[in-house]
């Protein structure tokens, strides 16, 4: 068996390959989007692996491409609205996810609470660069909605504390 010492190399050697299997999934779908340029679905799973990767010019490009396809509409403007969150693309990722909301059925009406907790922090952030109290007001609104559906969602009382807290500094 491994011993504690080995595990510094061995976690090495997993991150390792599993760096070089994102890279030829993202060469495979590449190469596969360059055939079948009409494929939404090829694009989405391009983003979906470019996104992975870090490469957010291409994922960004992709799911938008992805998101015309009706299937793929709320999951590729859900990825879409993560992509502008890492940007720090705050306003573009809140207009990213309300549209997404708009866009569930009962289809998918089980990613609505992950696509609105990553609404809530959006607005979070938005409403700390911008010291914009209405932004905070709506992130608190949200989550309180979320609290209200599943008091134990990830770190929902942290954020509301996070939220009131915002809300203090700003007014």
């Amino acid at each position: 068996s491994a011993t504690e010492s080995d595990k510094p190399a061995m976690t090495d050697r997993l991150n390792k390959q599993a760096s070089e299997l994102l890279e030829l999934e993202a060469i495979e779908y590449a190469d596969r989007t360059e055939k079948y340029p009409t494929d939404r679905g090829l694009k989405y799973q391009l983003g979906d692996v470019a996104f992975r990767r870090g490469d957010l010019p291409t994922a960004m490009e992709c799911f938008q491409k992805a998101k015309d396809e009706p299937k793929l509409r709320v999951m590729s403007g859900h990825y879409l609205g993560k992509c502008f969150a890492q940007e720090e693309w705050h306003s573009e990722a809140v207009a990213e996810y309300k549209e997404v909301l708009e866009s569930i059925d009962a289809s998918n009406k089980e990613q609505e609470l992950e696509i609105r907790y990553d609404l809530m922090i959006s607005l979070i952030a938005h409403a700390r660069s911008e010291r914009d109290v209405q932004l905070a007001k709506e992130a608190l609104e949200i989550c309180s909605w979320i609290a209200r559906k599943d008091i134990s969602y990830r770190d929902i009382r942290d954020r509301r504390k996070e939220i009131d807290q915002l809300t203090r500094e700003i007014a």
